[in-house]
């Protein structure tokens, strides 16, 4: 095929493309011929009026769109029906078709028994439709249009069951209220003179305005229905709604129950109390709706008037909605929450104190006694080297007098939620009317009042720049003079101003405290008063035992640079009493090392574990405090707190000078640092730095602080409390360095071989279980009895294997059940463990420390094996070591402490799968 060719088959392509678009906008133009009304298609169609009418009928029936809604009309009264039946109406208008398939021949429609007439727009202009309904032949109606007149259509008769009706109560709408729960602002329900008004502010926070109660619950939570415990199948019951959702969805589930509870139009609304003023039970409700960036504000009103006399199925009562003149009958129950709401609105109170956007929270006041503590949320202090704040960083502050102090901020945050107090009301109290106010409060203590606090929203007044007064500066005059005054006086104590209008958005006053309870006075932004009592818990909370001072007190210390620490002191109790530790920090080979004095060192010093003294260093440095308890004076009794005689004082010395430092360290960093530590002690002289304490007592004994340790440090006047793990780790960490310790047989035959060298005779010593590793040796066949104690971290397990010399085998006396002893791995065990040796030794002499963890209760095995002779050995294994095995010592070498493999520990650990016979059973 040649391109000539090519081209002409996509021409007659295009041309026919071309023809069929023609057919299909011509077709478009004139309208789909097979629709019964082909001008309803366009999308400009705008339908606001509706008419049916009846053959036979007297009245036709009228629909109507006012507002977005429809209306049903007869007269001079109209009443509103649902929407989507109307629309429902037009739609099947707009979509009937002809039925092919269905025989039209004979059938005419000259007068329909129904006429449907639209009324609208098409393009803006004003225009009528009619559709025409006939008679019904075997589920089909013929049917015919104002724009195909004289032509019959015939369509399925489901197609347009929406259009044959002729009761308009049917149109009628049951639901009677058209808001939606989130939008509602405002609810408002009077009664035989009682009124309910609850208001929702902009936070979404619920109000009882009328009467002036305060806090609305949204969703008061119910006490919960009793079950029964035996019965597992029942689903436990829903939770109820209560509180103000509760009361909104009764309103929104006022319905009529049936079409003929529909009341006809004309009804004379004073016939049935149904005058506005007049009724029995007003119910409004007003709801926000966004229409695109426009919010729209709408009072739905529901008036119930008189009973219905002449209804035998249940009490009903007469009412409408005030837009329209539609009156109908509800039944009564479905109005008996809403009236139980009117007469007793307590029961929707919100069980919080208070409810607040913490975000917005800048000041907060409290006062105790005649001590006041103000609280302000300010721009944060401008980080080092930085000429002005941080933008948006905002930190809390404390002020006691004109006194500053640094405050926890999460003290802060437990204090907010304390006083929002979440369902922390246990009873309100309300002075009936006709009750003298200021008596009651007196008796309840608000006269007088022990404490109070007030916390404030956006109240700190922010200085204004005046940019006018540059070009103006002789009208600005006087303002600036007020303005720089308003400065001036702020910079007197530093305080930061309140607004002088501000008012907090919620006060707490502390009344009397009386049978576990506290009375308690609120006080909101508008005024509202409420009292009401709490659980004692939220005053020992606000006003705790330390004081309201130390208990919102930043928990850090004074902090210390880590790297201004030179030297270390730590004196603690150990085994054989107090024990004194000397750490120092020095250069080699430019970087900073810790060493531990030590006098049997030809240096006098000995490499300390460095990551374990820094790690020691930075939380002295930063120490955290776990809670303030009080301010020491001089005649205060420490061995209370166990700090008359510490079990541990760790003294830092912080140099004042960096340049002596510097000095001292440039002396250090020589090529022989050992031989250099006398010149260290000589330039240290020149600056012997600060010397700070933390002084480590007694736990203590109140549950509520558990675990925490009494503590003091010299640059602090007040006792607090650490974390006990800290200390825990002061007491028993060793800090020299681990890794020297493993050195320490190594340096022992160093010795053992310079005195064999110096005199033969010495060389006995290299029998020495030192040197052979011989730590533990005994004749297997000789062992009475085995006892064995396995500790791990849930249990404590105990063997007791007994040898029978005359029967020449091992009984079991552990009394573990379905334990089955073999006595043939029991020998074996023996005879392997009688072989084993250690390799290294950590301690020749001075016993084990804290983190071998070889004390009673601490060892994770103990063995003790009784001879035939009487006398007894005893072996302890404590914490692993990296991959060097297990710390262990004997009773045969008690200030020894060596190294047992892993081969030889895990036997023992596996206890039964060691001892024991398999048990079919158990496969």
């Amino acid at each position: 095929m040649n391109f000539r060719v090519t081209t002409l088959f996509f021409g007659l392509l295009l041309t026919s493309l071309w023809v069929f678009g023609l057919m299909i906008a011509h077709r478009k133009s004139t309208g789909d011929r097979s629709f019964v009304m082909p001008s309803l298609q366009g999308e400009d169609i705008k339908i606001d009026k509706l008419v049916i009418q009846a053959k036979g009928e007297k009245n036709d029936l009228t629909f109507e769109k006012i507002n977005d809604r429809w209306y049903f009309k007869s007269g001079k009264n109209q009443v509103r029906v649902e929407g989507f039946r109307i629309d429902g109406i037009i739609r099947q208008i707009k979509e009937a078709k002809h039925d092919e398939t269905a025989d039209v021949s004979g059938a005419r429609i000259d007068q329909p028994d129904e006429t449907v007439t639209l009324f609208g727009t098409a393009k803006e202009e004003p225009k009528e439709w009619k559709f025409y309904i006939g008679k019904e032949n075997l589920g089909v109606m013929y049917v015919g249009s104002s724009d195909q007149e004289g032509k019959t259509f015939a369509v399925s008769k489901h197609s347009i069951e929406n259009m044959l009706i002729t009761n308009p109560n049917a149109l009628r709408s049951r639901r009677l209220f058209d808001f939606g729960e989130v939008g509602v602002t405002v609810i408002d329900v009077k009664r035989d003179g009682k009124e309910l008004e609850v208001k929702r502010g902009d936070s979404g926070l619920w109000t009882i305005v009328k009467p002036a109660l305060g806090f609305a619950g949204f969703d008061v939570e119910a006490p919960p229905e009793k079950k029964d415990p035996h019965d597992f199948k029942a689903p436990p019951p829903p939770q109820a709604a209560s509180g103000v959702k509760a009361l909104l969805n009764s309103i929104m589930n006022i319905r009529v129950e049936s079409e003929t509870d529909f009341v006809a139009l004309g009804t004379s609304t004073a016939e049935v109390g149904l005058t506005p003023g007049k009724e029995s039970l007003r119910i409004a409700v007003t709801s926000v709706t966004e229409k695109g960036e426009k919010k729209e504000s709408t009072t739905e009103v529901m008036l119930i008037g008189g009973k219905v006399l002449d209804r035998k199925d249940g009490t009903y009562y007469y009412a409408r909605l005030l837009e329209d003149e539609g009156i109908f009958q509800i039944n009564g129950k479905l109005l008996e929450p809403i009236i139980e709401a009117v007469n007793e609105p307590g029961k929707i109170r919100s069980l919080n104190i208070a409810v607040f956007e913490e975000p917005k929270v800048d000041a907060i006041v409290l006062k105790s006694g005649k001590e006041e503590y103000r609280l302000f949320k300010t721009e944060g202090e401008k980080p080092e080297g930085m000429p002005f704040p941080m933008p948006g960083v905002k930190a809390w502050e404390m002020f006691v007098g004109k006194e500053k102090k640094k405050v926890n901020d999460r003290a802060i945050g437990s204090l907010l939620e304390l006083v929002q107090g979440k369902k922390a009301i246990v009873e309100f109290l309300d002075i009936a009317p006709g009750v003298d106010e200021k008596k009651k409060d007196a008796e309840w203590g608000f006269d007088a009042p022990i404490a109070s606090v007030a916390v404030y929203l956006d109240a700190i007044e922010k200085e204004k720049k005046d940019e006018a007064k540059k070009d103006d500066k002789a009208k600005k005059e006087e303002k600036d003079k007020k303005e720089e005054a308003k400065k001036d006086e702020k910079s007197k104590d530093g305080v930061p101003n309140l607004k002088k209008d501000a008012k907090p958005a919620v006060k707490l006053e502390i009344g009397k405290i009386e049978k576990g309870s506290v009375n308690v006075k609120r006080t909101l932004q508008d005024g509202t008063v409420t009292r009401f009592t709490v659980k004692k818990e939220f005053y020992d909370k606000l006003v705790p035992s330390e004081g309201i001072e130390l208990a919102l007190l930043d928990l850090d210390l004074p902090q210390l640079d880590p790297s201004s620490v030179t030297a270390l002191k730590i004196e603690r109790k150990g085994d054989k009493g107090m024990e004194a530790i000397d750490l120092v920090r020095r250069s080699v080979d430019g970087r900073d090392m810790w060493f531990v004095k030590d006098p049997l060192e030809p240096t006098g010093f000995k490499q300390a574990d460095d990551p374990k003294v820094e790690a020691l260093v930075r939380g002295m440095s930063r120490m955290h405090v776990k809670k303030w308890l009080k301010t020491l004076d001089s005649k205060e009794d420490l061995d209370k707190y166990g700090l008359k005689f510490p079990a541990a004082i760790v003294t830092m010395i912080v140099k004042k000078s960096p340049a002596a430092a510097a000095g001292a360290v440039a002396v250090l960093a020589s090529s022989q640092p050992f031989m250099a530590m006398p010149f260290y002690a000589a330039a240290n002289e020149a600056d012997k730095g600060e010397a700070i304490s933390v002084s480590l007592g007694k736990d203590t004994e109140n549950d509520k602080d558990k675990p925490g340790t009494f503590a003091t440090r010299t640059d602090s006047k007040l006792l607090f409390l650490v974390d006990a793990r800290f200390v825990k780790d002061i007491r028993d960490t060793d800090y020299r360095d681990r890794a020297s310790l493993m050195h320490v047989q190594a340096r022992q035959i160093a010795a053992y071989l310079g005195g064999v060298a110096g005199e033969p005779i010495s060389a006995l010593l290299l029998a020495s279980p030192h040197i052979s590793g011989d730590v533990i040796h005994f004749d297997p066949d000789k062992i009475k009895e085995v006892k064995l104690e396995v500790r791990d971290r849930f249990e404590l397990r105990t063997f007791d294997f007994v040898h029978d010399a005359k029967a020449k085998t091992w009984t079991d006396k552990s009394n573990i059940p379905e334990f089955r002893l073999d006595p043939e791995k029991v020998t074996q065990f023996l005879k392997d463990l009688s072989k084993a040796r250690t390799d290294r030794f950590v301690a020749i002499v001075g016993g084990p420390r804290g983190e071998h963890r070889l004390g009673a209760k601490e060892a994770i095995i103990r063995l003790d094996l009784t001879f035939d002779d009487g006398k007894s050995m005893i072996l302890l294994i404590g914490a692993s070591y990296l991959n060097q095995g297990y710390y262990a010592r004997t009773s045969t070498m008690p200030e020894a402490v060596f190294m047992l493999s892993t081969a030889t520990v895990e036997p023992m650990l596996r206890g039964i799968a060691t001892f024991a016979k398999e048990r079919l059973a158990a496969n």
